[in-house]
């Protein structure tokens, strides 16, 4: 045992091996997943064992994915809108059609920029979200580790009925790990 560098020891603590089981899985990652899977988004959720993390991750990407497609869709859309109204303005010998399609073509040039503006925060949110979820994913669990269950057994008693009679059946439990 070594001396802390502020005080002295003054007591010995005995730890009962179970609860140093306990703490060596609490604070050591039982799986040993390369580095490089961990840069999957929530794959280091998955290797800690925080499932519901990785579900909230899953989810947050595949809303962002549905927003980006149908932005992307409607972006499109709007470009073939712009595309005509443009030609028309260019095509028109009528002023009146000429101003119309002239102001169409810019309401239509403003929405798409308000839409490339939002498909740029979705990447931009996306990005965050991978950012966030793969460098938490490096981090020890506040709750720790979970690591397989120690090899204590368990017992149970269960009442059964059997031919009208209350029967008791002992249950033993236990790994062999």
């Amino acid at each position: 045992m070594s001396t802390p560098t502020n005080g002295t020891v003054k007591e010995t603590v005995t730890i009962d091996i179970n609860d140093q089981i306990n703490l060596a899985r609490f604070n050591k990652e039982q799986r040993s997943t390369p580095t490089f899977v961990k840069l999957l988004p929530g794959a280091g959720y998955i290797s800690n064992g925080q499932n519901v993390q990785a579900k909230r991750t899953y989810i947050s990407f595949a809303l962002l994915a549905g927003s980006y497609f149908g932005l992307n869709y409607f972006y499109n859309k709007k470009s073939a809108d712009f595309d005509f109204q443009y030609e028309q303005y260019l095509q028109t010998s009528n002023f009146q059609d000429a101003v119309y399609y002239r102001n169409a073509s810019e309401q239509t040039l403003e929405e798409l920029d308000l839409i490339n503006k939002s498909i740029t925060a979705i990447g931009v949110t996306s990005l965050a979200v991978y950012l966030f979820t793969t460098l938490r994913g490096f981090q020890k669990p506040s709750g720790g580790y979970r690591g397989k269950p120690l090899n204590r057994p368990s017992f149970s008693v269960i009442p059964r009925h059997f031919n009208n009679q209350l029967s008791l059946s002992l249950n033993l439990k236990f790994s062999l790990d």
